[in-house]
């Protein structure tokens, strides 16, 4: 079995609920840098779902370049 290489840089995990939206950003040691929560707009449609995925992503990553 073959061990995945570890990122070179931060990366944002992402928690999609039915109630909300959680994002952080994980340095290359493993530690959270950033996290950001919010509703999940579920009722608002699909587009309003990834469009909040794509601003807690945007939040937490302000001013690093993640690499996943």
């Amino acid at each position: 079995m073959t061990v995945p290489e570890q990122p070179s840089g931060p990366v944002v995990a992402l928690d999609l609920g039915g109630t909300k939206i959680a994002a952080a950003l994980v340095d290359g040691g493993g530690r959270i840098t950033a996290r950001h929560t919010r509703p999940t707009p579920a009722r608002a449609g699909a587009g309003a779902v990834l469009d909040a995925l794509a601003d807690a992503v945007r939040t937490v990553s302000a001013g690093a370049s993640p690499v996943a």
